[in-house]
């Protein structure tokens, strides 16, 4: 294996994508494998570039990913961190769709989801867009949803028709039933 050290040598690169390594020199590091830098990008994993992301303590404009092997994103938009434009992406085209206030005391603990749109070579960050504002997780539900959209999983859709079949008839041989069942629950 290659041993990619830093962001600057990861390049435009996401964690688990396919890329071009250029090995630097016959030099092994301090670990013993080569060292590498990204030179290109040959397939990336995902399709969607979306992370859940917290704003960075110095910089409203720049979102940092919760995973940490995300690099950061700017967002150009957000000169107010107190006032978030959200957006929607509809067949190709980014549009706004509003903006949300925070009160100042959210500022540092509040969650987005933020969208990659470009990544110009040259460019340290990559350009992204806020598709949402998180709602604080002070609930199990809301803590699995922030998951749920970092790993990309959706929600699930309506159950297939077999399934839907199967729950009626035995909804309505439960309805025939005498009504003699005893409460075991303690």
């Amino acid at each position: 294996p290659i041993h990619i050290r830093g962001r600057l040598h990861c390049g435009m690169a996401f964690s688990g994508d396919e890329v071009l390594v250029e090995v630097l020199g016959a030099d092994r590091g301090p670990s013993g494998r080569l060292q590498g830098r990204v030179v290109g990008v040959l397939k990336r994993k995902r399709r969607e570039l979306v992370f859940v992301c917290r704003t960075d303590e110095w910089d409203p404009r720049i979102m940092t990913p919760i995973d940490g092997s995300v690099t950061k994103i700017f967002v150009a938009e957000l000169k107010d961190p107190l006032q978030v434009p959200v957006h929607c992406v509809q067949q190709g085209r980014v549009r706004r769709v509003g903006y949300e206030r925070l009160p100042a005391e959210a500022r540092g603990s509040r969650l987005f989801l933020v969208r990659v749109v470009l990544w110009r070579p040259r460019f340290y960050y990559p350009l992204g867009i806020i598709l949402e504002v998180l709602p604080e997780a002070t609930t199990w539900e809301q803590s699995l949803r922030i998951l749920d959209l970092e790993h990309g999983l959706r929600a699930p859709g309506p159950e297939p028709a077999s399934v839907s079949k199967a729950l009626q008839k035995y909804r309505a041989e439960l309805s025939r039933a005498p009504d003699r069942r005893e409460d075991c629950r303690g």
